[in-house]
């Protein structure tokens, strides 16, 4: 994709309202800019990701020109700072917002100053990768989002357990999460776990707790009583699930459970018809015996 396709797709794409750009890093930031002053008013769901030729002239040219947006990616985007995440606070319509993997620094003032403005209305929020990220921002999400039903918190890594515990502690304005993300964190133990599913246990579908190595076994077990729908679950390298953690998972009903780096997970754990388990050691080497076997006969 090169600076004549944008004006291209401009001119002929009359009823465009949805557009996914990634890695298009032959486009300049420029025809950016031109692009949605033509087309802004008609998008109402904009993808740009991987891409280094976006600046902040660009992050305000959307803000300026697209005020019927209501989901936005700017992901992995090498330019994107403060500057650019509090334009977007001229978005009003935005319900769904990604603004993850931010090449430049991304604080909790700008943050604050965006959901300030568009937290009550968003549904989903991606904060993930974001390192400079503190309780601040946890605290501004917990006082202006009560319809937030997705979070995704993965690779802040400033953020502890007890950030996390008074998120979740107390918000009686949102009425649960759909979906938690909360990958390699501080730290993050039962406490914050348990707090998350006390909130949104009836409601929870997917959970992602990759790395959250202080959680135990008791903790896990008692996360699960409280989640009613929960689906998918990602424990990968929680050394805590065993296969009495996962036999549990299947009976509260989870059909999909990631359990990388879990060596306490064996070919002894019963897995139900319909149920997906994605990276249990035994069975690779189960596998890599069967090959070696095959190999020697």
């Amino acid at each position: 994709m090169s600076d004549e396709v944008l004006p291209y797709y401009a001119e002929k794409l009359k009823r465009l309202e949805s557009l996914h750009i990634r890695g298009a890093f032959l486009v300049s930031a420029e025809v950016y800019i031109d692009f949605f002053k033509a087309v802004g008013p008609r998008l109402k769901t904009l993808s740009l990701t991987s891409t280094a030729r976006t600046n902040r002239s660009v992050f305000e040219a959307i803000a300026e020109n697209c005020p019927n947006l209501e989901s936005l990616c700017l992901s992995n985007l090498a330019r994107l700072d403060d500057d650019g995440v509090m334009a977007l606070g001229n978005c009003p319509e935005l319900k769904n917002l990604d603004i993850s993997f931010a090449g430049g620094n991304v604080t909790d003032a700008a943050v604050i100053s965006l959901l300030d403005v568009i937290g009550s209305g968003l549904e989903e929020l991606n904060l993930s990768g974001n390192a400079l990220l503190t309780h601040e921002s946890l605290d501004a999400i917990h006082a202006c989002c009560a319809h937030l039903r997705v979070l995704n918190l993965n690779d802040c890594e400033q953020l502890a357990e007890q950030d996390v515990i008074s998120l979740f502690t107390n918000w009686d304005k949102n009425r649960g999460l759909r979906e938690f993300h909360i990958a390699r964190p501080a730290s993050f133990g039962d406490g914050a776990l348990v707090a998350a599913t006390t909130h949104s246990g009836q409601m929870l579908e997917v959970l992602d707790l990759t790395s959250c190595g202080d959680i135990t076994k008791h903790g896990l077990l008692q996360a699960l009583t409280d989640s009613k729908r929960l689906q998918t679950i990602d424990v990968g390298f929680v050394r805590a699930v065993d296969d009495e953690v996962v036999e549990a998972m299947q009976q509260r009903g989870i059909n999909h459970i990631t359990i990388w780096g879990c060596t306490k997970v064996t070919l002894a754990c019963k897995i139900d018809l319909g149920v997906t388990i994605v990276g249990r050691e035994a069975d690779l080497a189960f596998e890599n015996d069967d090959f070696d076997a095959a190999v020697a006969e």
